[in-house]
């Protein structure tokens, strides 16, 4: 990274850090980000980076104080997916603070926009959340959908831990929506 006094470069180190958060490696991944905190160049993709760190890490303390930085620079720099990604991260933290109906729109918000930039990983992400939340308001059938769309991507992009998590989650729509027989039918087989 050193060559003739130039100094260390750093459009990788969001690169370093997503992958890191990929593996579980939160410490690793923070030291990275920390690294850029001298410097705004890359602050709209340190954020993006930001955000997906707290929702992995389940950092749900961090996210108030991420989600301000985040939409702030998104407004200023007029950076829509930063703002999308902020809008997903503002879904997780209400799914995961026990408000899926505070969810909602803002995962709906991102999954909007990020098909609308064309983002496919990204809306099969922001998909796995939104089913996840409309599960958690009795919303099967929308669930689903949301579900095997993002789970066709992940399939397809062969990424086995969403894939796997949109799977469960479609087997427990699956399980909680198995017909049940009825008194009728059950005392005809008793017989």
């Amino acid at each position: 990274w050193e060559a003739d006094g130039e100094g260390k470069r750093r459009w990788a180190t969001q690169l370093v850090a997503a992958t890191l958060i990929r593996r579980g490696e939160y410490a690793a991944a923070r030291a990275q980000l920390e690294s850029l905190l001298d410097t705004n160049l890359f602050l709209g993709r340190e954020l993006e980076q930001r955000c997906e760190l707290v929702a992995a890490e389940g950092a749900w303390d961090e996210a108030p104080a991420v989600l301000a930085a985040a939409r702030r620079h998104a407004a200023h720099g007029r950076l829509v997916a930063l703002a999308l990604h902020a809008d997903r991260l503002d879904g997780r933290l209400q799914l995961a603070s026990g408000e899926p109906r505070g969810a909602l729109p803002p995962l709906e918000r991102a999954l909007a926009g990020f098909g609308a930039l064309g983002a496919e990983w990204e809306g099969a992400v922001t998909g796995l959340a939104l089913g996840e939340t409309l599960a958690a308001l009795g919303r099967d059938g929308e669930a689903e959908a949301s579900l095997t769309v993002s789970s066709a991507v992940f399939e397809r992009l062969r990424v086995p831990r969403e894939l796997a998590a949109a799977r469960t989650l479609l087997g427990a729509l699956g399980t909680a929506r198995e017909p049940q027989p009825s008194r009728r039918s059950r005392d005809e087989h008793a017989d």
